[in-house]
């Protein structure tokens, strides 16, 4: 049992025990608190399960989104390596055809 509902179980006790001795308009008037209370805890209960399913599902895109950024800069070390490699001087026009052709698959990637 948390925190707060072990409060609220107090609470909620204590309230019961003093109706018998409260005169009628008292006891309504506690009773209707007591349910406030109940539900401002209910309510509080909610909110918080709400922000922490929020805040692993953030954290679980936060994690996809670094692993992403990692596979990016992993494939721009290596296209830029393959392009700095490619990019050397060729001899002949049969090596500057093969070497078009490698950069446009790499572009297309």
């Amino acid at each position: 049992m948390d925190h707060g509902q072990g409060k609220l179980k107090s609470t909620m006790t204590l309230g019961d025990k003093v109706l018998p001795a409260t005169n009628h308009a008292g006891r309504k008037t506690i009773h209707d608190q007591l349910e406030r209370f109940k539900s401002d805890h209910d309510r509080l209960q909610s909110s918080i399960t709400e922000a922490r399913n929020d805040l692993e599902t953030t954290l679980t895109l936060w994690m996809t989104l670094e692993q992403l950024e990692d596979d990016l800069q992993a494939w721009l070390r290596d296209t830029q390596s393959k392009l700095s490699t490619e990019a050397q001087p060729r001899l002949d026009l049969a090596e500057k055809k093969v070497q078009l052709e490698k950069a446009k698959i790499i572009h297309k990637v």
